[in-house]
């Protein structure tokens, strides 16, 4: 926020501004320039005739379903109506009521992510396939794919029209399985992402659409009803923009998102719909996604939290979890990070079943279920932040003097007993871009039913340049509403 110019002779005016704590995590190349941060918060405007245009939802909590299979979660499918998780080597089937059974059978493999497709009741096939080798759940048992034509190396497979979709490592081929028979391949059944020379990543079915991401173009097109091969890209089905990562991809309201790159090194979140596509990542964000030593690993899926569509994309080599709204058209306003702990956010994996949403972990064998009413990742604090963008005079360079902040958040949400019970907000702030901070500040922000409290910080002295950093980890209800700063303008 810059504060108005006044008449250089004119008394200071002491001003009461918003901070616009509403905002996004955005932190430019330079920290100088922009150090915003949204952690576990996020934003969402507010609706016609509201007290402010924008607040911060607290995210999501998960409450421990139970410890599934060997490992770290490696992928989730529906199939005729129970989930099935696979945890290191096994795979798990779970029932509405939350039952866990193992599945006879093993996969060769136990870490990395998997790739699985559902034939439903046409074929009461699953298939799951680990970059080395393809296995079948035919309803009882797990066992590798016996068909003699099926291809080396299988990568990512997806379900259309009664086959399996199937990409491989290192190729521009991809194969179809024979209608409804997971387990029956044909070695004439295959393509050639021929349009350009690059290999194929990974394929996604948005509606009628088959998108066939490379590394450096995409491929869309339909089941045109041809034989022996019945899929054919669209004339204009190609644009110059390839897939960055293979498990970047997921869906949510007809729309695709992935992790991008192009030939010349632009790296982004895009979506798309048909043949048309359409950046979605923020500036700031680009400019970090160019620094990261490994993106190939990137891993992501699509949500839903109070109504809203979010994509979910996490960095393992990087240890951070970027998140977009996908309900706000300004994608400069629409990120924020989800952090456990201090690093990544614990989800690996994610499944829609029975109306819940269900979570692997990346780090062990638990599975959580996503609760809007839980504000903790299973027995871990959920810490959120929030940094403003810069208080500053406009045009003066003057020091401006912080009288007293005032922070409003919904109030009178604390717990009866416990931790949460006399909730804490704490405040710390840095003048030179957020490279070093001052000693932070504690207030209580009141227990269950005070709805009117209010807390106010003074004495926060002057600066030229200054943002706060406003943290809370009690777990509670943690609507921020606003800021409000007390300030005044300096003749120095």
């Amino acid at each position: 926020y810059k504060m108005p110019k006044f008449p250089q002779n004119q008394k200071p005016i002491r001003y009461t501004i918003p901070l616009n704590l509403a905002g996004p995590a955005y932190s430019s190349y330079s920290s100088n320039l922009n150090a915003q941060t949204c952690i576990n918060w996020y934003p969402t405007l507010t609706g016609p005739d509201a007290k402010v245009p924008a607040a911060l939802f607290p995210t999501h909590g998960t409450v421990l379903v139970g410890a599934v299979g060997s490992g770290s979660h490696r992928g989730a499918i529906e199939h005729n109506s129970k989930a099935y998780f696979v945890s290191g080597s096994r795979l798990v089937e779970m029932g509405t009521n939350e039952t866990l059974t193992t599945i006879p059978g093993n996969i060769t493999t136990d870490i990395g992510r998997v790739s699985m497709a559902s034939n439903g009741a046409f074929g009461n096939q699953t298939i799951i396939v680990d970059g080395s080798a393809g296995y079948i759940f035919n309803g009882t048992t797990l066992a590798p794919v016996s068909a003699p034509d099926f291809p080396a190396n299988p990568s990512i497979v997806k379900y259309m029209d009664g086959v399996a979709i199937l990409t491989v490592l290192n190729s521009g081929t991809w194969y179809i399985s024979n209608t409804n028979n997971f387990d029956s391949w044909t070695s004439t059944k295959f393509a050639n992402a021929e349009r350009d020379p690059d290999n194929l990543v990974s394929v996604e079915v948005n509606n009628r659409d088959i998108m066939l991401f490379g590394d450096y173009t995409t491929e869309v097109g339909t089941n045109s009803g041809g034989s022996p091969f019945p899929f054919e890209v669209y004339n204009n089905g190609l644009f110059d923009k390839g897939c960055a990562a293979k498990f970047s991809v997921s869906k949510a309201n007809d729309f695709v998102y992935w992790l991008s790159k192009d030939r010349r090194g632009s790296i982004q979140v895009l979506k798309a719909k048909g043949i048309s596509y359409k950046p979605v990542s923020s500036k700031a964000l680009d400019q970090m996604f160019s620094t990261y030593t490994t993106i190939s690993d990137a891993e992501a899926f699509c949500y839903s939290e109070k109504g809203v569509a979010f994509y979910q994309i996490t960095f393992p080599t990087e240890k951070v979890t970027w998140v977009y709204n996908t309900s706000i058209d300004d994608p400069e306003f629409a990120w924020f990070q989800k952090k456990t702990g201090s690093g990544r956010h614990i989800a690996s994996t994610y499944l829609a079943f029975n109306n819940k949403q269900y979570v692997g972990s990346f780090a062990n064998e638990n599975l959580y279920r996503l609760d809007a009413n839980t504000y903790k990742d299973g027995v871990d604090f959920i810490i959120r932040e929030r940094t403003s963008s810069s208080v500053t005079s406009e045009g003066s360079r003057h020091n401006l003097i912080h009288r007293k902040l005032e922070l409003e958040f919904e109030m009178g949400t604390g717990l009866v007993t416990g931790q949460g019970s006399n909730p804490q907000v704490t405040l710390d702030w840095s003048d030179d871009g957020g490279h070093t901070w001052a000693n932070a500040r504690t207030r209580s922000v009141g227990g269950k039913g005070e709805y009117s409290k209010r807390i106010i910080f003074t004495g926060l002295g002057m600066s030229k340049n200054r943002i706060y950093r406003v943290r809370v980890s009690d777990p509670i209800k943690w609507v921020l509403i606003e800021g409000y700063l007390d300030v005044e303008e300096t003749l120095q």
